[in-house]
């Protein structure tokens, strides 16, 4: 991480849990239903700041910070994660921070719908 440049990004992914969706349940539908979720964490544009130290007299020192975005591919339980779905939200995630578009999902970035 201390050696990379403005144009490199680095991305970790890991299927989380299966979560739960909560719905009201009637008498003819109360099947508990759940989604798999793969979060991936991708961090670009590091930068050096001065970060101010415990003690205000020992003054401060020079961190390396760097932006960061959190990614959940959500899709139907009933697909088993394997290493395509892995591999079409990794290329996915590539596609949107490049050229700012999806390839083959649906995301969504501070309540709205991305540009597919």
């Amino acid at each position: 991480e201390e050696r990379k440049d403005q144009v490199t990004a680095t991305r970790h992914s890991d299927y989380a849990s299966q979560l739960p969706i909560v719905r009201a349940s009637t008498g003819t539908c109360q099947s508990k239903e759940s989604i798999n979720n793969c979060v991936s964490v991708i961090g670009f544009k590091p930068r050096d700041v001065e970060v101010p130290l415990r003690r205000p007299a020992e003054g401060t020192r020079t961190a390396r910070r760097q932006t960061v975005l959190i990614a959940f591919g959500m899709f139907d339980n009933s697909y088993k994660p394997d290493a395509c779905s892995f591999n079409v939200q990794a290329a996915d995630l590539d596609s949107i921070l490049k050229t700012g578009e999806s390839i083959h999902g649906e995301w969504f970035y501070r309540g709205s719908r991305a540009i597919r």
